[in-house]
């Protein structure tokens, strides 16, 4: 039987709509560095530990090596930086 994490679940929740708000105020994807600071989380192993969780089940996608800098995405977002023409959006 499946041990389920409901503290792991919400940092993870947390975490990804800390990468949907930084994409939407910068255009990019934070350093994990700044994924660690923006949800209060001290260790980078812990932050990694989540990363790889986060891809293996789809939450985040990438098109870079595990652990590249800035290559983090939401599925389902299309991002538009703040001050160019259109709108930061969640792609139906």
């Amino acid at each position: 039987m499946k041990r389920i994490n409901k503290v792991g679940e919400e940092r993870r929740k947390q975490i990804r709509d800390f990468i949907v708000m930084y994409n939407q105020e910068h255009g990019y994807g934070p350093t994990f560095a700044e994924i660690g600071k923006g949800v209060y989380i001290t260790s980078s192993s812990c932050i990694q530990n989540h990363i790889n969780t986060m891809l293996e089940n789809g939450m985040l996608e990438t098109d870079a090596e595990i652990g590249a800098s800035r290559a983090l995405r939401v599925p389902g977002y299309a991002y538009v930086k703040v001050g160019e023409e259109g709108e930061n959006t969640k792609s139906s």
